[in-house]
């Protein structure tokens, strides 16, 4: 059934004036207003039903080929997802290798640098003490080493087309001291997210015998309509 055999038009416009209706009682006062209001909702009932099963068929159909094209896609991609995953397992793993080389190699050019620094001050300071100028000697000794900077390590290789990038992420490892620590004002509250689906089964179960610190039970009554 095709939603443009849907008179579209015509549930605009009983909206509209259902609308009006309901707008127009505001609050209800009496009876008539009562039976009013009740009208008003048993025909919007009336036609969310009317359009649920209108429409029903074809949003079962849509979603059937959806389905059947997100399982072909998903097939077909699985071997080459699984590929990628790999070959980035061995790209990050060559880029921390590099990396750790880096940070040695610049650990060694930094110690050697200042290893220098310090030989050139001492150097500096027998010569000025053979010299008879012993407070310029301790001056020397006294001030601070500033060894050249080392030559940065060469870049780590890339391939054309592929970039890295570093991602941060946290892990809870102990919800408990995670609680303690907003409990006591050092971390905001913002951190934790209430469990509402636990929360919800609970209120259903204990209803207004349901106890938790910082939790209370909301009575929510609905209506409904015999269609």
């Amino acid at each position: 059934m095709d939603t443009t055999t849907l008179d579209t038009a015509a549930y605009d416009t009983q909206a509209l004036a259902l609308r009006e209706q309901l707008t127009a009682i505001e609050p209800i006062t009496n009876n008539e207003e009562l039976q009013a209001v009740g009208s008003v909702f048993k025909d919007a009932a009336g036609n969310i039903k009317a359009l649920e099963a209108h429409m029903e068929p074809q949003i079962q159909d849509a979603h059937a080929k959806h389905k059947k094209l997100t399982t072909l896609r998903n097939t077909l991609t699985a071997p080459f997802k699984t590929l990628r995953a790999d070959a980035d397992k061995k790209l990050s793993a060559y880029r921390q290798e590099q990396e750790s080389k880096a940070r040695e190699e610049q650990a060694k050019a930094d110690k050697i640098a200042k290893d220098k620094a310090e030989a050139d001050r001492l150097a500096e300071a027998e010569a000025l003490e053979a010299a008879g100028n012993t407070e310029q000697a301790e001056a020397v000794l006294d001030a601070p080493i500033t060894p050249e900077p080392a030559a940065p390590p060469p870049p780590i290789a890339k391939v054309d087309g592929l970039s890295g990038r570093k991602t941060y992420s946290a892990e809870v490892m102990d919800m408990v001291a995670l609680c303690k620590a907003i409990g006591d004002g050092s971390q905001s509250s913002n951190l934790v997210q209430p469990n509402s689906t636990a929360l919800n089964g609970m209120a259903r179960a204990l209803k207004s015998n349901l106890n938790i610190p910082g939790v209370k039970v909301v009575t929510k009554t609905s209506t409904s309509a015999r269609l």
